[in-house]
């Protein structure tokens, strides 16, 4: 099947729009914002697909620009099944963008589960961030929303944007600043104390 024949009709009508256009994306609504970017549900034309498309915001800053740039290219060196996975880590027009797996399940942001189930939604994402140690990053942000679900309900860490590389020196944030959900990080993270934040920091956010 073409690309153009399993178009959905939503985004044929978009595509009238030269505004929800973005390089091969067409911008459908928007799914989520953060600090430096925005979400968009996006049909990439070239593969017929839909995506999660996070751009990066326009006000956003240099420093914002190198951590956005960061996030994407942490995310895409590590693979594995409980991570959302990271298709794409470019420049449009000099606006960064990451394109990833669209997961419409929601997030577990809100959500009461009962012990047995919440230990058991917890152990494949333990297992990712396990995975994400191996390979010397550290995400930093682990928390309900950044935990997101695909249609069968599998949970999936997603949002890199605070994560770093332990071997390489990554200076995105002054010494001394706070970074993360106070609610889930550490003491060390929450006092910025950066050079103490490692996996164990990760860890404690898992419990």
């Amino acid at each position: 099947v073409s690309p153009a024949a399993s178009c959905p009709p939503e985004i044929e009508e978009a595509k009238r729009d030269p505004s929800r256009r973005f390089g091969k994306y067409v911008l459908g609504a928007e799914i989520g914002r953060g600090g430096m970017g925005i979400i968009y549900r996006a049909w990439q034309e070239d593969l017929a697909r839909w995506v999660a498309l996070k751009i990066l915001r326009p006000e956003a800053g240099r420093t914002a620009t190198g951590r956005f740039l960061q996030e994407g290219k942490l995310a895409a060196r590590v693979t594995h099944p409980h991570l959302v996975p990271i298709y794409e880590v470019s420049q449009e027009k000099d606006v960064p963008y990451l394109a990833m797996a669209l997961l419409e399940g929601g997030s577990l942001d809100g959500r009461t589960l009962p012990v047995r189930e919440a230990l058991e939604t917890m152990v494949p994402v333990a297992m990712a961030v396990e995975e994400i140690h191996r390979h010397g990053i550290v995400h930093r942000d682990i928390k309900p929303a950044n935990l997101l679900l695909d249609r069968e309900g599998r949970v999936h860490l997603g949002d890199f944007g605070l994560a770093k590389a332990l071997e390489e020196d990554i200076r995105l944030s002054a010494s001394g600043t706070m970074l993360g959900t106070v609610s889930f990080a550490p003491p060390e993270q929450i006092l910025g104390r950066r050079d103490d934040v490692g996996p164990r920091s990760d860890v404690y956010a898992l419990g």
